[in-house]
């Protein structure tokens, strides 16, 4: 039998690289609607799950990119 302990562990440490549209959106000075936008159309790294997006911490602003 799995240790719940260290599966809990082991799930807050993938949700520590994970955040949401509303956090990316405060990180990147965009709207949640944008970077809803920007993740349908894979300019972010990110996963939808239910209706929840779950993008990857550490990506370069998708601003930053198009300055590129």
């Amino acid at each position: 039998m799995s240790n719940p302990e260290a599966l809990r562990q082991q799930l807050d440490s993938i949700m520590s690289q994970l955040m949401t549209t509303e956090d990316a959106a405060n990180l990147w000075g965009l709207s949640q609607v944008r970077v809803k936008d920007l993740c349908t159309a894979g300019h972010i790294i990110a996963t939808k799950r239910g209706n929840t997006w779950l993008i990857i911490k550490g990506q370069d602003s998708p601003k930053q990119r198009d300055r590129s």
